[in-house]
């Protein structure tokens, strides 16, 4: 942690009584410029301080130790509930790719995909329940993203099914683990975080014996449906190019297996006959879990893309919960982001959408055009309020590095970079306009 981040906890420490509210609004402050790493140290820290402080002064220690669990299980049951929301079932008539089924006919791989996915929702669900009796947080110094139970959902459980598997060799019915490859392979801090891990697999059915055991491996196998343990590898970086349908020498980073390890969604779109999509599965994935409204606005899009020459990237498809439609699939400018998160990351309620973009020519060679969104949208544009809700200082101009610097009507603006042209629940007619705007505004012509 940095000095600043250091007085931070000290302040709070410092805090006579400490209550959970307290402690929130501590972690509320800083969870947008803190790294992964910093927050762990912090929990860490209020962990060791409870501990000093128990015998003398118990009811402080209570509510402190109350108030970072509280907070802490809070993230986790986000990543889990957002993992929970991103997985769409497989429809029974699906029809797979033959390339995938191997020795299971096209109705066998159906029904071991819907009982992974099942098995996946009471894992994650339980998560949400009780995130601690699996072993959240991990304290790993070199974690990154790995385990970050953010917006995004969670990846805990996705990196111990596929070490699991990296580390072991299965025989149709019982996957053997090499257990020294398995516990040091894993992104987890300690023996403890892992085998509680492992517990909570075996609570949902994937039974792992000896364990605890002094022998050099260990079992897992899923009695209920064995066939299960067919379609987990798939979804590991070790396992079969999607592209090559072989193993591949870079498998660890194989470019074309890049949105299929990354993604959290476990969607068998991934393994779905490509002759019966009408899209990239990427692309139909990120449809499957948003809710009408904005699936036909993201439709619509993905056209009027296609229109101007830019493109949808699965390999780099999103950006805060957004779809990207780019000239060009890496880098270069983007269409108006629209997606169901706010500026702060945090998903919004319901139906609930945002689009956001920039515009600085159209005040003055378009101020007919543009005027119609400044009415519909008032606190998007011309507003000249510095209370940045990502704490990054607007308040001091010469700081803020994503400020919007713009003028209307001779008036010069310097606005904050996240709330301006942020704009909140619109319709479709209002992306339209916002689109054509933006077309304006970037000399666009189809």
């Amino acid at each position: 942690m940095n000095a600043h981040q250091q007085n931070k906890l000290e302040k709070l420490l410092d805090s006579r009584p400490i209550i959970p509210e307290m402690v929130d609004d501590f972690f509320r402050s800083v969870r947008h410029n803190w790294r992964i790493q910093d927050r762990l140290e912090a929990y860490e820290a209020l962990q060791e301080y409870t501990d000093r402080i128990e015998a003398e002064q118990p009811n402080v220690a209570d509510s402190l130790r109350g108030g970072y669990k509280l907070s802490f299980e809070t993230k986790a049951r986000t990543g889990a509930k957002e993992s929970l929301r991103q997985i769409v079932k497989i429809p029974p008539d699906t029809k797979i790719d033959p390339a995938y089924l191997r020795e299971l006919n096209n109705d066998d791989f159906v029904a071991a995909f819907d009982t992974f996915q099942e098995f996946l929702i009471a894992c994650y669900s339980d998560i949400a329940r009780a995130p601690f009796e699996w072993g959240y947080p991990s304290s790993h110094k070199k974690l990154k993203s790995v385990d970050s139970p953010d917006r995004y959902g969670d990846r805990r459980l996705r990196n111990i099914l596929s070490n699991l598997f990296s580390c072991g060799e299965f025989d149709g019915y019982n996957l053997t683990v090499n257990k020294k490859k398995f516990f040091k392979n894993v992104y987890l801090s300690s023996y403890r975080e892992t085998t509680l891990m492992l517990e909570g697999l075996a609570n949902m059915g994937l039974i792992s014996e000896n364990v605890e055991s002094k022998s050099k491996s260990f079992s897992v196998y899923f009695p209920d449906n064995p066939n299960m343990l067919i379609i987990v590898p798939l979804f590991s970086s070790s396992g079969e190019c999607r592209r090559c349908y072989e193993n591949c020498s870079h498998m660890g980073k194989c470019y074309w297996n890049y949105p299929l390890t990354r993604n959290t969604s476990f969607s068998y779109r991934f393994f779905e006959d490509k002759t019966t999509q009408t899209h990239e599965a990427e692309f139909l994935i990120a449809m499957d879990s948003l809710p009408e409204n904005l699936r036909e606005i993201h439709f619509w899009l993905y056209e009027e893309a296609k229109k101007i020459g830019y493109d949808f990237n699965p390999f780099d498809a999103t950006s805060n919960g957004c779809i990207l439609y780019r000239k060009g699939w890496w880098g270069g400018k983007n269409l108006p982001l629209v997606g169901a998160y706010d500026i702060s990351g945090s998903r919004l309620e319901g139906n609930k959408f945002a689009a956001i973009t920039k515009y600085k020519r159209l005040f003055k060679a378009y101020p007919t055009e543009i005027a119609k969104l400044m009415e519909k949208f008032p606190d998007a544009i011309g507003n000249r309020a510095y209370d940045c809700p990502l704490y990054c200082n607007m308040e001091a101009e010469n700081i803020c590095k994503k400020a919007h610097l713009y003028k209307i009507d001779g008036v010069n603006y310097h606005s904050c970079g996240h709330k301006s042209f942020l704009f909140m629940e619109p319709t479709f007619d209002d992306i339209k306009l916002i689109v054509e705007l933006w077309k304006l505004e970037n000399r666009i012509m189809e």
